[in-house]
């Protein structure tokens, strides 16, 4: 039987491990047919259903030029920024983390290169928690 301190100890490393895969392949997020080329593929539905549901939620005419503007958005485990992006091209205002800093670097630098403000942070979500900033949405 494992207990609490060692069930949060193997999370950590579990966590670790996970997010040490995800280094090398930094400077690859934005390759449509590189190593994110499924992500690239359901990009586009993936986006119109988030962006169509909260028009919804929110009562907003989703045709309308930026029509997440004066929406809030909190983008957990955010990678490359594949999703914060054209979240952000709609006029969310985007906070984005990832517990992987070379990913960070990588989704900030494109994000300068494509004109956009988003907020991106090399933070894990458990250390998120404790922040008093509130979103209209988290994805």
């Amino acid at each position: 039987m494992i207990k609490k301190n060692e069930q949060s100890n193997l999370h950590n490393d579990l966590d670790s491990e996970e997010i040490s895969k995800f280094a090398p392949l930094a400077q690859k997020w934005w390759e449509p047919s590189g190593p994110f080329q499924a992500l690239h593929a359901i990009n586009i539905p993936r986006i119109k259903y988030i962006r169509d549901n909260l028009c919804h939620s929110f009562e907003i005419d989703s045709h309308k030029n930026k029509p997440l503007s004066g929406i809030s958005m909190l983008d957990v485990g955010c990678g490359g920024g594949l999703t914060a992006e054209p979240m952000a091209k709609l006029g969310a205002k985007i906070t984005a983390i990832d517990a992987e800093e070379n990913t960070i670097k990588a989704a900030q630098f494109h994000a300068q290169k494509s004109q956009l403000s988003i907020d991106y942070r090399h933070e894990k979500i458990e250390n998120f928690l404790t922040s008093t900033e509130r979103f209209n949405c988290v994805i």
